[in-house]
């Protein structure tokens, strides 16, 4: 009985397993297509929303948010295999990273969609992404490889007509061509652009592609041609807008300035920052101005050139245009140096090596701060990708547990159909709990996996950021380090100035040593008068040699010190210890200047350079002589003397001018005669202005007489900017002079603080 029960059992067992599993079969089949995640409608729906948000913060310049979205739509095309939608999500995605300087992501990208394009056979739309690649290898600096990817879309583009395509690939052609130097291939290019905007009546384009050729040719030494280029840039300007644009005058005056004629550059120049100054332009204002300076520091006028060099920094500072301020500074520095102001020349050096240094700091920042951005971006993506992944597991996890509350059910439904097959039922129930425990700790192991996972980036990452900051840390010390550099220079040149202040301290504590023994001999001498006649007579000689070597000495000194100051100037020295500056009011201040003397005198060995000096100003010293000139100093291969001083008359204008015209003609018969031994020659201009001056000595050891006022800056002016061979005379000293010489008007010429003053070349006496 016992065994015919237990079959019963076998069988209701069976049977309601059987049952089960077609409840289960049909289940499975009534929702399998859930099961496997959700429909292609949702994902097309949900990407096509996705990429409307991220246009949407694109257009807010909203980046990350953007990518964020466009790198969703990215996960459900690709999950449904959408190919022609991923492609133009791809492109989208290259745009934002081109945008924000990523360009090799950015070419990854195009390549991507490029690829999918290729295979449709989608010529436009291909081209498009070629053209883009080849932009990005142009940011990259693969010039050579952007010029072959742009030169073929644009074959690609000839043949389907596609104008704009084509002329866009011709620019990126012509941009790669000149970053890689290429000046005889970007000539044609240059032309074939130009004819084209010309063909579609475009001013614009046409206007920029003529200052394309133009800078082309000027590359290519055809200053002819560029200067042509240039005037008819300049003509068609002033027909479109009623004026020519700043830089069109810069680019002419850059040919003129290589051609030579500064003058004209000079006047281009001054256009150009006059029309900059008139649109309230600063920077532009600034570059002009430091052109300007540049300008007139090649043709050795230092004055002018600090001018406007400082009216360049001024607007450099004022506009924070720091390139040019750092140009400016190298420049201030160098025409200091010019003018023997060593020490504000070394002010100006160190302020440009800090400017230097700290633009070459920010770059590094920059540099940093992208990296540190691509950093950002892939945690954006592997956080994205981490999102889809739960989402899609909370979504699967939803869906088996939906089936699993219809499996249990119809389960209850069995149960309450039969009581026999109830205990089975409870105990499958109790194995599908095991399993669904089984199935939760699995899940809980896959998210303590996932989340070590998340540490393990975090830490890497973390390790990232703190090798960039010792990098920064790096350049930090390294920026300290030059500042110590500077320090230590600093002291040096302290402890050279302290040497100094040692040395004279020597000197004065030996003459005392020396006095003291001359009285030790005077001393031993009465000594040896009292002890014998003949010791005495001996002694009256020496002293009588002593004596007269000692009056030798001193004429000689008073010789020496009326070679440097005047005799007045040298008595109230002596009697005083000080001389009082004076005021004339009639002065004639001559300056000459050596013209070529750099090149000529890195041809010469010091000895021949200071021996040719000398021959020259020797010939100067005796001619100004000759008319009662006061000789002030000499700066290198400049000579300056004047007239009216320190004795006070009303002839100097006329002594300084025929002065100045026997120095002209003795230096014309020493260029005869290099001319005729076929030697090298030196060529003088000379440069007179009569005015008020302020002379007198300055400091208080090695003496120097000097003259002051805004009659020496004129006649400064006078010698720099006279013709060699000739004698430049101001308005002021012509009206002096005018009734005893032929002089020529030469025009004027700008002076600080004083407006324009006329020139003269002093021609033959009347």
């Amino acid at each position: 009985m016992k065994k015919i029960n237990g079959i019963r059992l076998i069988f209701k067992i069976s049977g309601a397993l059987a049952i089960c599993i077609l409840i289960r079969i049909n289940v499975s089949g009534q929702d399998s297509t859930q099961y496997r995640g959700r429909s292609n409608e949702y994902r097309i729906q949900k990407a096509n929303e996705d990429v409307i948000r991220a246009k949407s913060f694109e257009s807010e310049n909203k980046f990350a948010d953007a990518l964020r979205y466009y790198l969703s739509a990215l996960f459900e095309l690709e999950t449904i295999s959408d190919s022609t939608r991923i492609a133009a999500v791809k492109s989208n995605i290259g745009d934002i990273f081109y945008k924000n300087g990523m360009y090799q992501k950015a070419k990854s990208y195009y390549a991507d969609a490029a690829e999918f394009f290729r295979k449709q056979h989608t010529d436009n739309t291909l081209l498009q992404l070629n053209l883009k690649i080849a932009q990005v290898e142009y940011k990259l600096n693969q010039f050579d490889q952007a010029a072959l990817l742009a030169n073929s879309v644009l074959t690609q583009a000839q043949k389907v007509n596609n104008k704009d395509l084509e002329q866009n690939a011709r620019q990126l052609v012509f941009k790669s061509q000149v970053g890689a130097n290429h000046w005889l291939a970007a000539k044609p290019t240059a032309m074939e652009i130009l004819f084209g905007y010309k063909t579609q009546a475009d001013t614009i384009n046409w206007i920029t592609s003529l200052n394309n050729l133009g800078y082309v040719q000027q590359k290519l030494g055809e200053s002819d041609s560029a200067l042509k280029v240039y005037f008819l840039v300049a003509k068609l300007e002033m027909e479109s807008n009623g004026y020519v644009h700043p830089s069109t005058l810069v680019n002419q005056a850059i040919i003129y300035q290589n051609r030579g004629d500064d003058q004209k550059a000079l006047d281009y120049i001054n256009q150009a920052s006059k029309a900059a100054k008139a649109e309230q332009d600063p920077q532009k204002l600034a570059e002009y101005l430091h052109l300007t300076a540049l300008v007139y520091y090649t043709m050795k006028d230092n004055y002018n050139a600090g001018i406007y060099n400082e009216q360049s920094i001024e607007k450099a500072e004022e506009s924070k245009n720091f390139v040019i301020l750092r140009d400016a500074l190298l420049l201030a520095s160098e025409i200091k140096k010019a003018l023997y102001d060593f020490e504000g020349a070394f002010d100006d050096y160190s302020k440009y090596l800090a400017l230097r240094d700290s633009l070459a700091f920010e770059n590094r920042v920059h540099q940093q701060e992208l990296t540190q951005l691509e950093f950002r971006v892939e945690r954006i993506s592997y956080e994205t990708q981490n999102v889809w992944a739960d989402e899609e597991i909370n979504y699967l996890d939803l869906q088996r547990l939906k089936l699993d509350s219809a499996n249990r059910q119809k389960q209850l439904e069995i149960l309450f159909q039969s009581d026999s097959i109830q205990k089975i039922t409870i105990q499958n129930q109790r194995l599908e709990n095991a399993r669904a425990k089984q199935a939760l700790l699995l899940k809980e192991e896959q998210i303590y996996a996932a989340r070590k996972k998340k540490e393990v980036d975090s830490l890497q990452q973390v390790g990232k950021i703190q090798a960039l900051q010792l990098e920064q840390q790096k350049l930090v010390q390294k920026e300290q380090q030059s500042r110590i550099d500077l320090l230590d220079r600093e002291n040096q040149i302290k402890e050279l100035n302290l040497r100094k202040v040692r040395t004279r301290n020597q000197f004065l504590v030996g003459f005392g040593v020396l006095a003291l023994v001359i009285l030790y001999l005077v001393y031993r001498g009465l000594r040896y008068q009292k002890r014998t006649n003949k010791i005495l007579i001996k002694q009256n000689n020496e002293i009588e040699r002593q004596r007269d070597e000692i009056e030798h000495q001193r004429q000689r000194s008073e010789k020496l010190l009326l070679n440097i100051l005047p005799e007045e100037t040298a008595e109230e020295l002596k009697e005083k210890g000080s001389a009082t500056p004076r005021q004339y009011q009639q002065v004639s201040v001559l300056f000459t200047d050596f013209k070529g003397f750099t090149n000529i005198a890195e041809k010469l060995t010091p000895e021949e350079l200071v021996e040719e000096l000398n021959q020259c100003f020797l010939a100067f010293d005796h001619i100004i002589d000759k008319y009662n000139l006061e000789k002030i100093k000499t700066i290198g291969d400049a000579y300056m003397c004047a007239g009216g001083i320190p004795v006070a008359n009303t002839t100097n204008p006329m002594d300084t001018v025929k002065a100045g015209l026997e120095i002209r003609d003795y230096m014309e018969n020493l260029k005869k005669h290099r001319e005729n031994k076929g030697e090298k020659y030196w060529e003088l201009r000379i440069g007179i202005h009569t005015g008020q001056v302020v002379a007198g000595v300055v400091g208080k050891n090695k003496f120097a007489y000097d003259i002051w006022g805004d009659a020496v800056n004129t006649a400064s002016r006078m010698e720099s900017s006279g013709i060699p061979g000739q004698v430049n005379i101001s308005g002021s000293t012509y009206e002096l002079v005018k009734h005893a010489f032929e002089c020529k008007h030469r025009g004027k010429i700008a002076a600080k603080n004083k407006g324009e003053i006329d020139m003269y070349i002093v021609g033959k006496p009347l």
